[in-house]
């Protein structure tokens, strides 16, 4: 049995917070390879998805901090991205 002092609760705004970032993950992780963030960004628009492009990149900075998304160098200052492989 669990008890409640080991359970963690989160508040709207982590859920919220988790939310995104599993998005931006999934829509990564569709590409099955390497892709621009400008052109995951503009498919989560097109989709009806309402983030900033500033929310965005700092949320994908974060995923790439936690290693969940893998950051490539392609040419000065162009960077391309996908799911890490676990």
């Amino acid at each position: 049995m669990i008890s409640q002092a080991g359970l963690r609760r989160f508040t709207k705004a982590q859920h919220a917070h988790e939310k995104w970032n599993n998005l931006i993950v999934d829509f990564f992780a569709r590409k099955h390879d390497y892709a621009r963030a400008e052109d995951v960004w503009l498919e989560m628009r097109a989709k009806g998805y309402n983030l900033s492009v500033s929310s965005f990149y700092s949320r994908l900075k974060e995923l790439v901090e936690k290693r969940t998304i893998e950051k490539k160098s392609n040419g000065y200052n162009k960077y391309l991205y996908k799911v890490n492989p676990l």
